[in-house]
């Protein structure tokens, strides 16, 4: 998000078994991104045409902050975890256009994939849920 009108990289966690509220610092920061969570992680890619995608381990242990890109920068995608898997896809990109990019995420393998995976058209300014097995 914004603090004023700069791009902030402060993350803001509520524990709700505590009540209490913490701060953290993300590796990048990130304005019109998407976010998902697949547990043990909390993920959050692109934004203001970010390649990146920051994540966190939510577990006491070994929480901090790691990154990985995506194929191509971009903001106002969707972020869903389904299953095994996070999905970013779509988004804008710097020249105003949309893409129909997929960046896969697969917990098994703890790796990611853009191989064969997109929208059957390019869309951006999007929302993502799941339910069982499917992603919309």
């Amino acid at each position: 998000g914004f603090v004023g009108s700069v791009t902030s990289a402060t993350v803001d966690i509520y524990d709700i078994l505590s009540h209490l509220w913490s701060v953290s610092t993300m590796p990048t920061a990130h304005a019109f991104g998407a976010a998902a969570y697949l547990n043990p992680r909390v993920m959050i890619a692109g934004g203001m045409l970010s390649r990146t995608v920051d994540i966190m381990s939510v577990n006491a242990i070994d929480r901090g902050w790691i990154t990985a890109p995506l194929s191509e920068p971009r903001a106002h995608l969707a972020g869903v975890a389904v299953d095994s898997y996070v999905i970013f896809a779509g988004g804008q990109r710097a020249d105003g256009t949309y893409s129909d990019k997929a960046d896969v995420y697969e917990a098994r393998t703890d790796g990611w994939s853009d191989t064969g995976f997109q929208l059957s058209v390019p869309r951006g300014y999007l929302a993502a849920a799941s339910s069982g097995h499917t992603a919309v």
